[in-house]
């Protein structure tokens, strides 16, 4: 799910990992850019809307949609994240993907088009 959401919101991965299930329950992110303080609306992609729909089912509206085993309501760390995205690209046999990636390559959105 990490991976789906990074390559369909094109968000940053501090942002990502800072989503709760209540920002997955609308069409959009509402969000203020770690990096850039900025305020940003972005448009989810259908494909995203369906696979948030299914993930966030029985969850809390308060729990962060990546949350750690560590701690009682954590976000996992950027590290975490690093590994499951490595694991994940290796798994469809793709090198050189990193959290960063997903923001930028168009190529990788195309493979998981709806």
């Amino acid at each position: 799910m990490l991976f789906v959401t990074g390559i369909n919101s094109g968000l940053r991965i501090s942002d990502i990992l800072q989503l709760r299930v209540r920002d997955a329950k609308r069409p959009y992110f509402n969000l203020i850019e770690k990096k850039t303080k900025k305020k940003k609306r972005i448009d989810m992609t259908p494909a995203l809307q369906r696979e948030f729909k299914a993930y966030v089912e029985g969850k809390e509206d308060h729990e962060f949609l990546f949350k750690s085993r560590e701690g009682i309501n954590k976000p996992i760390s950027r590290s975490m994240a690093y590994k499951i995205l490595r694991a994940a690209a290796e798994y469809v046999g793709l090198d050189d993907i990193g959290t960063h990636t997903l923001r930028m390559c168009k190529a990788l959105r195309i493979l998981i088009k709806d």
